[in-house]
């Protein structure tokens, strides 16, 4: 409700700013708020829509095969769908999230779902494959902190947002610039300015978005660190330093929601979702919380 609010504030006073702007340019004030409501509306309502099938896409586009107590087939994936359901119960969700598995080469899992009833948990086969039950069992607590923590419907909404205020400056700033042309031009000045403003403000979007993620993934860290105690999450963490690089790309739309991605430096760090490992891991030195880990989990 909160990412809610920011939105609709936001858009609110970017539109009052650039009805100024249309007034000083003598351009038609109707005209530009019935664009700017249309992209508005347009960016919200794409963000809604992603909010509720988040989860049924994620199981599209990955191939995510749902695990019940009855269609685990084997120890491991038992052991994943109790874990998990542990897991939620001590980060205090009142509903269980999905559990599932998908086909990839890559250590990794991901959370999603449009709230936290309704959340899935979906880890990778080379994870399962690849790594220790002790250490799995830290990434899967990072990734219920996802949920319980609502990142899934955060970001989503923050990327919807940002959109809707790249799209409807970028639609008027556009009229503004074109206003002034040659008629025979104005289209073509029009366009080029539109789209030359989408990828301009597209790219500060993303900064934010970037950023953001990268701060859920120290708070997801933390939040598992309380249930499994600190020196197990940071085990778990360690372990993933051997296959850091290997990323499965196949999906690039659910990598804010990973537990790890590709390593980055200097500027380039500023267009990444995840932190690199270090960091995470030198947060986690920070603080020293969380009890010994439940033999269940």
């Amino acid at each position: 409700m909160l990412v809610t609010l920011v939105n609709v504030l936001t858009l609110a006073t970017l539109w009052i700013a650039f009805l100024l702007l249309v007034g000083l340019f003598g351009l038609n004030a109707g005209m530009e708020t019935r664009i700017w409501f249309w992209y508005a509306g347009l960016g919200l309502f794409s963000a809604v829509l992603c909010v509720i099938f988040s989860r049924r896409m994620a199981k599209w586009n990955m191939g995510v095969r749902v695990l019940t107590p009855t269609t685990a087939i084997n120890d491991k994936e038992k052991w994943l769908l109790t874990t998990v359901h542990a897991l939620a119960s001590a980060a205090g969700l009142k509903q269980p999230p999905e559990v599932g598995i998908y086909e990839s080469f890559e250590v990794n899992a991901f959370a999603t779902g449009p709230s936290k009833a309704k959340a899935l948990v979906a880890v990778s086969q080379g994870l399962l494959d690849h790594m220790s039950t002790e250490n799995a069992g830290a990434i899967l607590a990072h990734e219920v902190a996802h949920i319980s923590n609502g990142d899934m419907v955060t970001m989503t909404w923050l990327q919807g947002g940002l959109n809707t205020m790249v799209l409807a400056p970028a639609c008027v700033i556009a009229r503004l610039v074109s206003s002034s042309a040659n008629p025979h031009t104005r289209g073509a000045v029009y366009f080029l300015t539109f789209m030359c403003l989408q990828i301009f403000l597209s790219l500060f979007a993303s900064l934010l978005v970037f950023y953001v993620s990268r701060q859920r993934e120290f708070r997801a860290d933390l939040d598992a660190a309380k249930i499994l105690g600190t020196p197990r999450m940071r085990a778990g963490l360690e372990s993933l330093s051997s296959v850091y690089g290997d990323v499965d790309d196949s999906s690039q739309a659910l990598s804010t929601l990973r537990i790890s991605g590709h390593s980055a430096q200097a500027f380039a760090a500023l267009f990444v979702t995840h932190p690199p490992l270090q960091d995470r891991l030198s947060r986690l030195s920070d603080t020293d919380q969380g009890p010994a880990s439940p033999a269940d989990l």
